[in-house]
């Protein structure tokens, strides 16, 4: 190891001995201005850039289809998964899709990923529906050491458009019962019968505080606007699944003002860099078929 104390730099090479993959090394340095003390600080080791991406993922993607459909017909098309990348380039994991033609829960998902030195690069989605290609951007100071997000942006002349995120997954929240402030978007429903008398969906954005009790129940205070029209104070309750190896729940809630049912998956995340923190946050996506149903996806944060 060579060290350059006039710029703070030091460099190593590691000719054998150590797997593939990303290292964090410990050093301390003469203090030029105290020689009787020394400097710790740290040296990032990186391996191949795609070993800084491995381990647990969850990802959200938030688009349209391109699909030709009826004039006034829905066109949103959400995606929210969880996936193992293997630091070789290669995923594995399951997502669930909800577009104009249907849903897919809890489908089997495969991909590859590759990016350069500056975090940019490709990621691919394939499932039964076939692949998607994204362009894949992380931050650039995490390559080579470890990656905890990403983005995604659908590349030209796939079947969506669209834009997406990827974050650290986790399978238990790290603090339990502690209400979470979630953001959400998607469309109303527009069946055959409101595209033939010139109806068309209306767009959905909304936030809400809400409680997710693993395993038991969740509650939700809703604030939203359905085209030009706002409601708020909506308040939903239901019960939530455990969740399973995949960092996934399933909720069913009831909405107090309607009485109607919903289901949606969720998905735990670890935010960002609070990954090693353990802040935690999640994404969600509508299961209820978007023929005849509102489809909504986003997330939420502590």
């Amino acid at each position: 190891m060579s060290t350059d104390l006039t710029t703070g730099i030091a460099t190593a090479t590691v000719s054998a001995g150590l797997p593939k993959g990303a290292y964090d090394l410990i050093m301390s340095l003469p203090n030029s201005s105290d020689p009787s003390t020394s400097l710790d600080g740290y040296i990032f080791v990186g391996g191949p850039n795609v070993a800084a991406f491995s381990g647990q993922f969850s990802f959200l993607f938030q688009g349209i289809t391109t699909a030709a459909i009826p004039p006034g017909a829905p066109v949103q098309a959400d995606i929210a998964g969880s996936f193992v990348a293997d630091g070789n380039g290669n995923l594995t994991g399951v997502a669930d899709i909800n577009s104009p033609f249907g849903v897919l829960e809890k489908t089997g998902i495969t991909g590859t990923y590759s990016f350069d030195d500056n975090g940019r690069g490709t990621l691919s989605l394939t499932t039964q529906l076939g692949t998607q290609n994204f362009f894949f951007s992380v931050p650039a100071d995490q390559v080579g050491v470890t990656v905890y997000a990403g983005t995604l942006t659908t590349e030209p002349g796939g079947a969506l458009i669209g834009t997406g995120s990827v974050s650290k997954g986790e399978q238990q929240p790290a603090f339990p019962n502690t209400p979470y402030l979630a953001t959400f978007a998607g469309e109303t429903a527009c069946d055959s019968a409101c595209q033939s008398g010139g109806g068309r969906p209306l767009p959905i954005t909304g936030s809400a505080l809400v409680n997710l009790n693993f395993g038991t129940t969740f509650t939700a205070t809703v604030d939203q606007t359905l085209g030009t029209r706002s409601q708020t104070g909506i308040t939903e309750s239901g019960t939530l699944s455990a969740l399973d190896s995949n960092g996934r729940a399933v909720l069913t809630t009831t909405a107090s003002s309607s009485g109607a049912v919903r289901r949606m998956a969720v998905y735990l995340i670890a935010k960002g860099f609070q990954a090693a923190s353990g802040l935690d946050g999640f994404y969600l996506i509508s299961l209820d078929p978007h023929d005849q149903n509102a489809v909504i996806s986003g997330n939420g944060n502590l």
